[in-house]
C-alpha cells in the first residue's frame, strides 16, 4: 500500500508541489545495453526498452486540491504504448521516497485546462505535432500518477521517471519525444512559471533485427502506407508521395500500383495489370500524391484458407514515348545517395499474421 507522508523535510519534499511551479526536464536517457557492453540508442525487435527522465521543480503556492504528475511520450504507433508500456517515478517526501510510484493512462474524459474537449494525446499532438519526424505514423501517449497528493509553498525537489516499453516487431528509425506536467494547470503558459516541459532527443532511436525493410520515420519517402500494420481483411491505403524527391514518375499521365502478395503457405499472387483496378488516384492538382485503397484478400484473390505474409509493391507509369517508369525501393535509395544491390527492388509491406 502506498504511503503519503504528511510532513515536509528540508532536504526532500513533494514531487507534486507544482500547481504554481517551475517544472523542468533536466536530462533524459534513451540508450540501451548492447551485446558488446556499450550503451546506444538502439534495441532488437521484440525487446523492452527502458527510458529515464530526470528533472526538478519549485513550488510557489500551496495546493487547494490534490494534483497528479503527468508524463507523455511521442513514439511510433507500432509500439502500441498504451497497452505495452509501464511508467513509474520516484521523488519527494510526500510519498515514501524509497517506494516506486505507479502511473496509468490518462482517461479520455480528462482534458488539459488549455485544451477543453481534447484528450491529453490530442492536445500534445496539437501543440507539438510529430517532433522532428517526417513520416506521420507517430502518436503521443500520456500517463498520470495513480495517487494524487497536495503540496506546499516553497517545495523544491527532483523526480526520476522510468518508462519501459516493448518496441514491437518492426525495424524502424524514429525521433522520440518526452513531456512532463501536472493535472492542475495542464499546458498553461505563464510569464513567471513553467508548468510543463518537453524534450525532443537530437539522436534517433533504432529498432533492428526483424524481417523486412527498415521504416525511417526521420526521412520523407516515396512510399507511404496507412495503417502501418494490418490484417489481410483490413483496408490499406498505399500512397506514392511524388514531391518527396526528384523523380520522373510525376511526369506520367497515369500512375499504377503493381504488387505481389506472398502467403504463409508459400504461394504468390501478382497483380500487374494496367486497369482501373490498379490506377492510383490523385485527390487534387496541388500535390503529386497518388493513392490507392485496397482490400488485400480481394485485391490479390487470395484463396480461402491462405494468409498473406507480406506484399511487395512498386509504382509504375509510362512517359510520353511509352517507356516504363518505375519508382521502387532501389529508385528511392538512388535519389537519396545510396547504392542498391539491384536496379529493381520492390518496397515491402509485412502483414500481421492471421485474419479478422
Amino acid at each position: 500500500m502506498k504511503r503519503i507522508y504528511k510532513y515536509l523535510a528540508l532536504s526532500s519534499v513533494s514531487v507534486f508541489a507544482m500547481l504554481a511551479a517551475c517544472l523542468y526536464i533536466n536530462n533524459y536517457d534513451i540508450n540501451q545495453p548492447q551485446d558488446d557492453g556499450t550503451m546506444q540508442p538502439r534495441i532488437k525487435v521484440g525487446q523492452t526498452a527502458t527510458f529515464t527522465l530526470n528533472g526538478n521543480f519549485a513550488s510557489i503556492q500551496d495546493s487547494e486540491t490534490d494534483t497528479r504528475f503527468v508524463v507523455a511520450v511521442l513514439a511510433p504507433r507500432a509500439w502500441d504504448m498504451a497497452n505495452k508500456t509501464t511508467v513509474s517515478f520516484h521523488g519527494g517526501s510526500m510519498y515514501d521516497p524509497l517506494e516506486e510510484q505507479s502511473m496509468s493512462i490518462i482517461p479520455s474524459t480528462a482534458s488539459p485546462s488549455q485544451f477543453p474537449g481534447y484528450t491529453w494525446p490530442e492536445a500534445l499532438m496539437q501543440k507539438y505535432g510529430i517532433g522532428n519526424n517526417k513520416y506521420n505514423d507517430m502518436e503521443w501517449v500520456a500517463w498520470w500518477a495513480d495517487t494524487p497528493c497536495p503540496y506546499t509553498n516553497g517545495s523544491k525537489s527532483t523526480y526520476t521517471v522510468t518508462i519501459k516499453s516493448n518496441v514491437g516487431d518492426d525495424n524502424l528509425i524514429a525521433y522520440l519525444g518526452f513531456f512532463v506536467g501536472h493535472s492542475a494547470r495542464g499546458m498553461q503558459d505563464d510569464l513567471s512559471t513553467n508548468h510543463y516541459d518537453q524534450s525532443f532527443p537530437a539522436e534517433t532511436f533504432t529498432v533492428y533485427g526483424g524481417p523486412g525493410e527498415t521504416i525511417d520515420y526521420t526521412k520523407t519517402r516515396f512510399n507511404m502506407i496507412e495503417p502501418m500494420r494490418s490484417l489481410q481483411d483490413d483496408l490499406i491505403t498505399f500512397t506514392f508521395a511524388g514531391e518527396t524527391n526528384v523523380n520522373d514518375l510525376i511526369n506520367c499521365n497515369e500512375i499504377y500500383f503493381e504488387a505481389t502478395a506472398y502467403t504463409v503457405e508459400g504461394h504468390s499472387y501478382p497483380v500487374t495489370e494496367r486497369s482501373d483496378k490498379t490506377l492510383m488516384k490523385r485527390p487534387d492538382t496541388f500535390t503529386h500524391d497518388y493513392s490507392i485503397m485496397i482490400w488485400p484478400a480481394g485485391f490479390f484473390s487470395i484463396p480461402e484458407g491462405e494468409t498473406i505474409d507480406y506484399i511487395e509493391y512498386s509504382f509504375k507509369g509510362y512517359d510520353q514515348d511509352g517507356s516504363e517508369v518505375v519508382v521502387d525501393k532501389a529508385y528511392d535509395m538512388k535519389v537519396n545517395g545510396d547504392t542498391p544491390a539491384s536496379d529493381r527492388i520492390p518496397f515491402t509491406y509485412n502483414m500481421v499474421c492471421g485474419v479478422n
